[in-house]
C-alpha cells in the first residue's frame, strides 16, 4: 500500500486537468474555420468540409471511400448537417425535398475529430455505429509506405482534357508526355497548344518531392481502390505505383475523393513549367 500512494495523486492531478481542459473544450464555440479540410480514418470513412455557401453541394462530401457524395453542408452549433437537397417531378418541382445527415461534433482538434451520427440518414450510412473517430487527412500519415516509383496517365475526354504520361521515381526524376494539351484564348474558348506538346524530363525539388510522397502516405493506400469505370465523356485517370516491392494498379473515370490529394499533386507536376523539353521520345508503362 504505501508503494501506491507515489502514483496515486499524479493519477488524480492528470484526471482532473483532463476533465478540466475536457470541459473548456465543450464550451468553446466551434467555428466553421476550425473543421475545414478533409478527414478520413483507417476505416476509409471520408468527411471533406469546403464550403457552406452553396445551397446544393460545393465540395462537401461524407461517406466512405466508395460512396462519399457532395452535398449541402450546413453547421448548427455543434451538429454538423450534411444535406441532401433536391427537387422531384412528383411534386411539379416545387417542393424542396431535404435528407439530412446530422453529426453530433464530440471532439474537435487540429487533428482530430470525433463525431456521432444523430439522424436517420447519417446512422444508416454508417451502420449504427455509435461514433466515428477520424484524423485530418495531412496528419493520416502511414510511414511504412516506402515509395519506390509512379505512373500517372490521363485520357481524352468530350472537352479539353488535357493527355498526359508522367513518371517520377523516388529521388524525384521526372519523365513526361504531353500528348496532348489546350491554351484558354478566352473565357471557355479553347485551342491546342501545339507548341507545348512533346517530351519532357527534369527533377523534382525536395519539397515537391516531400509533398507528392506525403499524398501517397495520407490516402490509405494500402486499402485504396478505383472502381474503373469508363462510362462516360470525362478523362481516364490511371495511376500505377510501386512501393514496398509491390505495384498497385487504379484506374477509373471517377477516381475516390479519397485520392483527390494524390491526383491534383501529380496533376500539379505535369503542369509544371520547369521541366525541359527534349528530342527524345520514350514510352510509359500502362
Amino acid at each position: 500500500m504505501p508503494h501506491k500512494s507515489k502514483h496515486i495523486y499524479p493519477l488524480i492531478s492528470l484526471f482532473s486537468l483532463f476533465l478540466l481542459t475536457n470541459g473548456c473544450s465543450q464550451e468553446k464555440t466551434i467555428k466553421f474555420t476550425d473543421l475545414k479540410g478533409t478527414w478520413i480514418n483507417s476505416m476509409n470513412d471520408y468527411f471533406e468540409i469546403q464550403d457552406t455557401s452553396s445551397k446544393f453541394g460545393n465540395s462537401n462530401y461524407v461517406g466512405n471511400i466508395v460512396n462519399a457524395a457532395d452535398i449541402y453542408l450546413q453547421l448548427y452549433g455543434d451538429t454538423l448537417s450534411y444535406q441532401n437537397r433536391y427537387y422531384s417531378s412528383e411534386t411539379n418541382f416545387e417542393k424542396l425535398y431535404v435528407e439530412r445527415y446530422d453529426f453530433k461534433i464530440l471532439s474537435l482538434s487540429d487533428t482530430f475529430l470525433i463525431v456521432k451520427p444523430i439522424s436517420e440518414y447519417s446512422i444508416k450510412l454508417f451502420e449504427h455505429r455509435d461514433t466515428i473517430k477520424l484524423i485530418k487527412q495531412i496528419y493520416a500519415v502511414d510511414t511504412s509506405i516506402h515509395f519506390e516509383k509512379i505512373k500517372f496517365h490521363t485520357t481524352h475526354c468530350y472537352g479539353h482534357c488535357p493527355v498526359y504520361h508522367l513518371e517520377i521515381d523516388s529521388s524525384g526524376n521526372v519523365r513526361l508526355h504531353k500528348q496532348r494539351v489546350y491554351n484558354e484564348i478566352k473565357k471557355r474558348e479553347y485551342v491546342v497548344d501545339s507548341a507545348s506538346i512533346g517530351y519532357y524530363q527534369g527533377k523534382l525539388d525536395q519539397n515537391t518531392l516531400g509533398e507528392l510522397v506525403s499524398s501517397i502516405q495520407t490516402c490509405n493506400l494500402n486499402t485504396l481502390e478505383f472502381d474503373g469505370a469508363d462510362c462516360c465523356d470525362g478523362s481516364i485517370e490511371t495511376i500505377i505505383i510501386y512501393y514496398n516491392g509491390k505495384r498497385k494498379f487504379l484506374q477509373s473515370m471517377f477516381p475516390p475523393r479519397m485520392a483527390s490529394r494524390l491526383l491534383m499533386k501529380l496533376l500539379e507536376i505535369c503542369e509544371k513549367e520547369d521541366l525541359k523539353k527534349i528530342d527524345e521520345k520514350f514510352q510509359i508503362e500502362k
